[in-house]
């Protein structure tokens, strides 16, 4: 997935070890650059030395959390939006925020094979309805440091991807 800087982040089947890597990895840069404002593919621009960074400010409203953009929890819940969409393909909720999440409205899960079990968590964490629940990014930075720290010694025991715990097939990535 090599891009310019200029080219916005792509969806290429960002699952697995490697898609999980690139999603917290992505989330990790995010979180640090601390954006005020919520946050969609267009505006995520992937470096050539693979560094993430935030381009100008785009409208995409299925990036826009059910409260609209009101501050820091609007911006985690677009940053699992944006995960989501990475990870699955499609928006989450459909694409449409306002009219289809709502407070008794569940989170649609991440299925193991696209990412861990505590990344979809974390993810779906971030996607509450309520915007006092979801983690605060200062909380998102140190959780995605712990689950990026514990994720090779677990991958390579097959407790987040059974079907790719093979160390030989992962060791470029494991390095």
């Amino acid at each position: 997935m090599e891009m310019d800087s200029k080219a916005a982040i792509s969806v290429s089947a960002w699952s697995g070890y490697a898609g999980e890597k690139l999603v917290r990895e992505m989330l990790a840069s995010l979180c640090e650059q601390g954006p005020a404002a919520v946050v969609n593919p267009q505006m995520v621009l992937r470096t050539q030395d693979g560094a993430f960074r935030l381009g100008k400010k785009t409208e995409d409203f299925a990036f826009l959390p059910p409260e609209g953009d009101a501050g820091e929890p609007s911006v985690v819940w677009s940053l699992a939006a944006l995960s989501y969409y990475l990870f699955m393909g499609v928006p989450v909720f459909g694409g449409m925020p306002r009219t289809l999440q709502t407070a008794s409205t569940p989170v649609p899960s991440i299925p193991p094979r696209k990412c861990s079990r505590e990344l979809a968590a974390l993810l779906a964490a971030m996607l509450d309805y309520d915007p006092g629940k979801r983690p605060s990014l200062a909380t998102l930075a140190k959780e995605l440091e712990r689950l990026g720290a514990e994720a090779v010694p677990r991958l390579l025991k097959g407790e987040i991807h059974p079907e790719m715990a093979d160390e030989s097939f992962w060791k470029e990535e494991m390095e």
